[in-house]
Formats: C-alpha cells, structure tokens, sequence
C-alpha cells in the first residue's frame, strides 16, 4: 500500500483536517510518535498521547524533514520573518532590491 493512501485515511479517521496553531503542533507530535518516534521520557508533553520529544526524536533521524522547514521559511518570503531573520544577520553585503518580488511587495 502507498504511504499517501494510508497518510489520507489516518488524517482522516483522526479529522486532521487542520495543522494550525497549537492543536497543529500536538497532531504533527502525535503523528510522529505513530510512526514510531516515540521518545520514552514523554518530554515536553502537550497531550495524554502526543509530546515534542517524539517530534525532536523524528527531525534527529529525517534531516530531510528539516531541511523542507528551512525550504519552507525560505519561501514563503514572510514579511516578519524577513525583518526578524534580518535582524540576527549581517545584510551588509545583500543588495537591497532582493527584498522585494519584482512588484515591490512581500510575498
């Protein structure tokens, strides 16, 4: 069986239908920790069933995973993150066009 048919029925048995704020956190944690990143000292626990420590277990083991977060950031161009990544990083040698898409505004 395809991961993507058995993913679609676990989110959908579970109605994951939604992966923000808070309960988008304890849902990705639990769906780690179903996958078998359960971390048995239940660190950070943020339900009966889900805790950070799995999802620190799943990105130590996937550094893919990471590196589709990085990826992620790096594209959605947030006019926030921008300003709070660009305030903990030398721009000096940045030119200060690249800011802006090609209609002057944030993405």
């Amino acid at each position: 069986m395809q991961m993507h048919k058995i993913m679609d029925a676990y989110l959908d048995q579970r109605e994951y239908y939604n992966f923000e704020g808070r309960r988008g956190v304890e849902r990705l944690c639990q769906l780690v920790g179903d996958l078998g990143y359960r971390d048995p000292q239940h660190s950070m626990q943020l339900t009966r069933t889900a805790c950070v420590g799995n999802l620190l277990m799943f990105l130590e083991d996937n550094p893919g995973a990471i590196e589709a977060i990085v990826n992620w950031v790096r594209d959605i161009n947030s006019k926030e993150m921008v300003s709070s990544l660009a305030d903990v990083t030398d721009t000096s040698a940045l030119c200060e066009d690249d800011d802006e898409d090609e209609d002057g505004e944030y993405e």
